[in-house]
C-alpha cells in the first residue's frame, strides 16, 4: 500500500500531473486549484497552500485525528504493507517496524495464553536486547520476527 492507495481509501481524488499527483487538500478549504501534492517515490505528500506535509504515517494521523503511534499501528497491521515497506527500505534500519510486529505477536499470544506471561517476558527481554544493541535491517528483522513466532508457538 502506498500514499496514493491511502488517499483513495479516504475518498481523495488524485490526478497525475507530470511526475507527481495532485488533489484538493483535505486539511483546509481548498477551492482554487489542487494544492495537495503526492510523491509516490517517497510515499510523502505536501500541501503548498497550508504547508502541511509528511510521510504516510503523518497523513493517516492528520486525516483521522489520531496519534502518530496509532497511525503507525493502523498502517502496519496489514502484513502486506509491512513487507512492501521493508522491501522499499532494505538499506534503512527497521528496528521500530520489527519491534511493532513482534509486540503484536506477543499481544496476540498473551490474549490466548495469559498463563504464559512469565515465559513471554523472558522472550521479550531477549528481543529488547537484540533491538537495542544495534540497527537491524530487513533480513535480520524478518528472521527475528520468524524466530519470535516460532518461540511463541513452542510455548503452546
Amino acid at each position: 500500500m502506498n500514499i496514493l492507495e491511502i488517499a483513495g481509501k479516504y475518498g481523495i481524488e488524485v490526478t497525475k500531473q507530470g511526475g507527481v499527483y495532485v488533489a484538493y487538500c483535505c486539511f483546509h478549504d481548498d477551492t482554487g486549484r489542487p494544492n495537495l501534492t503526492f510523491y509516490p517515490e517517497t510515499n510523502s505528500y505536501f500541501c503548498y497552500s497550508c504547508n502541511v506535509g509528511g510521510d504516510i504515517i503523518q497523513f493517516v494521523s492528520l486525516i483521522e485525528g489520531i496519534s502518530r503511534q496509532e497511525a503507525t499501528n493502523k498502517i502496519y497491521e496489514r502484513l502486506d504493507f509491512l513487507l512492501d515497506h521493508l522491501n522499499i527500505n532494505k538499506k534503512e534500519p527497521c528496528n521500530e517496524v520489527a519491534n511493532l510486529q513482534i509486540s503484536k505477536l506477543f499481544n496476540q499470544f498473551l490474549k490466548e495464553y495469559p498463563s504464559k506471561l512469565s515465559q513471554v517476558l523472558e522472550i521479550m527481554k531477549d528481543i529488547d536486547v537484540k533491538l537495542a544493541a544495534k540497527d537491524i535491517y530487513l533480513d535480520e528483522a524478518t528472521n527475528l520476527i520468524q524466530q519470535t513466532s516460532s518461540h511463541l508457538s513452542s510455548l503452546r
